[in-house]
Formats: structure tokens, sequence, C-alpha cells
């Protein structure tokens, strides 16, 4: 049975560096997170990812991103 992981959309608003993300997406407090989980297995979730996200880092909401293109990418949710 097939389950939905992700599902987002992301909007530039025009002449700025700026993007708004909506839907339900990783969290990114944590890079293991942001990793597919087809990738990784239930026994390679750090005991630091068990405490912060306890084990399910799928959250909905919005997700404000500063990428102007270069180094820098800032993301707040």
């Amino acid at each position: 049975m097939p389950i939905l992981e992700e599902a987002w959309v992301k909007y530039h608003l025009p002449t700025t560096p700026f993007y708004i993300q909506l839907g339900q997406q990783h969290d990114p407090v944590l890079h293991e997170e942001i990793t597919s989980s087809r990738y990784r297995h239930s026994a390679e979730i750090s005991l630091t990812g068990d405490i912060f996200v306890n084990g399910d880092s799928f959250t909905e909401g919005a997700f404000l991103i500063y990428d102007a293109g270069r180094n820098l990418r800032v993301t707040a949710a």
C-alpha cells in the first residue's frame, strides 16, 4: 500500500530572493532527517534524532526560504 510521505508546493516571490514552501515535508532540524527515508533504516536513526523528532520528522506547515543563488541559503519553519 503506497504511503504519501512528502507533498509540498514552493512559490518564488517575484523580484526577491525569497520563497514560500507549504505542505508536508521533513523538518530540516537534523541532516539525517532530510535524507530520503528509503535510504535510512530505523536502526540507523541517532539518539539525537529520536529525541528531537521522535523518530518521525514529517511536519505540516510553512517554510520561508532565503536563497540568493550564492553560498548562503536560510530556511525558517
